[in-house]
């Protein structure tokens, strides 16, 4: 079996035993690196594979001519839709299309910005470039992580093209359970399919239960949203600035780390930025207490990290979230409210007067960031989400749930109304009261066929960065991914 990766700094020593074990098993590796050059040396020296270094390609993307002719090639091939959500997909080539976050500036950045072919000369050339490689090299499998740009979202869709298989390791929000999903839009088009075919063991469908009833006692996070708060409190301390300031002292003398996508200097102290501006909270920013509301009189919309996957991939078309609110705002029934609160990894990183406009909107609160927001569910009428877990977490709390985006377990059919736009709102508030509780035995079936269909994954391992040590060690973690792997 052939199978390729898309290699990245911060997964590569998690990347590298994953593929030691399959060359242990008589794989061939293949793939595609960027960043510093460093790392295409550290692939090389430790995997024997055939690997192209994708760094000095970016440059050429956007400084080629645009070769019409390719492009109508890729129109042909793709359609017009899917190339426009290979432009959103990316939080550089689609920057016009991040209005809630912000980011550092870059050479690819300043060009997209300066340039208004800039963007469709990068997604032609990236095309070609991607589709010629796959064309030839053929593996049987490609094997991803994150799908959060351009880059990697048109790997999927010219995989889905050639006939190569493409799986990406995701969070089923259960805990540390993952899954190998089939495509980027986390479909979960497995657990879909036992989910509906099989009958879970009696093993799972006991986890599940427990599960379950202790979550309505007690909420808990899943992993992966308790790894990044573990990150955003890290960031705030005085070792991890003393950190950040050294290596802006060290990049002073060292250019290696300057990519056409990453400028490695205003990164740094971008980051210092966000530092200083996430300790100051949402402390300029009027925020209102939970008892300033009764209960069961208003919505609870929690927002999401921007730029981010959750939107800009698995939702383009809704990625403005202060136009989710506004038109929320002036649709709502004049004696209901609407209550959101500020995802915590996203303090600091706002665009100014963020939080200025959602409280200008009337019967629009903004509540302070470390509020519970399982009390905000339980209290709530509902949730409103674009396609995030608290949807998820409300069906399980016996709270029904509107989707403006996909709801990755939308096979469940009930509990929630997923409206695939933000025009369709209306309807689903006026009908709020018609939606079924979904029934307990559909979430333990739920829960017991993921438990069933996944493994034991804690994503923090690969970006924590505790390096190659710790994760050699991790050998079940490795051996149970490979497997998944063989079973797809």
């Amino acid at each position: 079996m052939k199978v390729f990766l898309n290699f990245a700094p911060v997964f590569l020593d998690f990347q590298i035993a994953l593929c030691r074990e399959l060359v242990a098993r008589g794989c061939r590796i293949g793939g595609y690196i960027g960043g510093s050059i460093k790392y295409f040396h550290k692939l090389n020296s430790e995997i024997d594979g055939e690997f192209t270094y994708t760094h000095f390609e970016e440059k050429k993307w956007v400084k080629k001519e645009l070769n019409r002719e390719k492009l109508e090639k890729f129109i042909d091939i793709f359609g017009h839709e899917t190339i426009n959500e290979i432009i959103i997909a990316d939080r550089q080539v689609g920057n016009g299309y991040v209005s809630g976050g912000t980011m550092p500036d870059s050479p690819l950045l300043n060009d997209i910005r300066s340039d208004k072919q800039a963007y469709i000369k990068y997604i032609t050339s990236m095309l070609d470039f991607l589709w010629a490689r796959l064309s030839l090299e053929k593996p049987d499998v490609f094997v991803g992580y994150a799908v959060a740009g351009s880059y990697t979202l048109a790997i999927y869709h010219i995989c889905k093209k050639l006939g190569i298989t493409f799986l990406k390791i995701t969070s089923t929000r259960i805990k540390n359970q993952h899954v190998l999903d089939d495509n980027p839009y986390d479909n979960f088009s497995e657990i879909q399919y036992h989910f509906n075919n099989a009958v879970p063991s009696r093993r799972s469908l006991a986890i599940a239960k427990t599960y379950l009833d202790e979550f309505r006692k007690k909420p808990f996070q899943p992993g992966y949203q308790k790894g990044q708060n573990a990150i955003y409190k890290d960031r705030l301390t005085v070792k991890h600035q003393i950190k950040l300031w050294l290596k802006v002292i060290k990049s002073i003398f060292m250019t290696s780390n300057n990519f056409y996508h990453i400028d490695y200097r205003r990164s740094l102290l971008y980051e210092l930025n966000v530092i200083k501006k996430a300790k100051k909270g949402l402390k300029n920013a009027q925020v209102a207490k939970v008892g300033d509301i009764g209960e069961d009189c208003f919505y609870y919309f929690p927002l999401h990290v921007d730029p981010e996957a959750s939107t800009m991939v698995v939702s383009p078309m809704i990625t403005n979230q202060l136009y989710v609110l506004e038109y929320i705002s002036k649709i709502l029934p004049i004696n209901e409210a609407l209550v959101v609160k500020e995802h915590v990894t996203m303090i600091g990183k706002r665009p100014d007067h963020f939080y200025e406009k959602i409280n200008s909107l009337p019967r629009v609160y903004l509540i302070h960031h470390q509020e519970s927001s399982f009390k905000l569910i339980k209290k709530s009428k509902a949730v409103i989400t674009i396609t995030g877990t608290s949807g998820m977490e409300a069906l399980f709390l016996g709270k029904p749930a509107i989707f403006l985006g996909k709801f990755i377990y939308s096979f469940l059919n009930k509990g929630f109304v997923e409206t695939n736009g933000i025009e369709s709102i209306t309807k689903a508030l006026h009908s709020i009261s018609k939606i079924q509780k979904t029934p307990d035995e559909l979430i333990i079936k739920l829960i017991a066929t993921i438990y069933d269909r996944s493994f034991d994954f804690n994503s923090s391992m690969i970006w924590s960065g505790k390096g190659s040590k710790y994760i050699n060690k991790k050998t079940q973690v490795i051996n149970d991914v490979v497997n998944h792997i063989y079973k797809r």
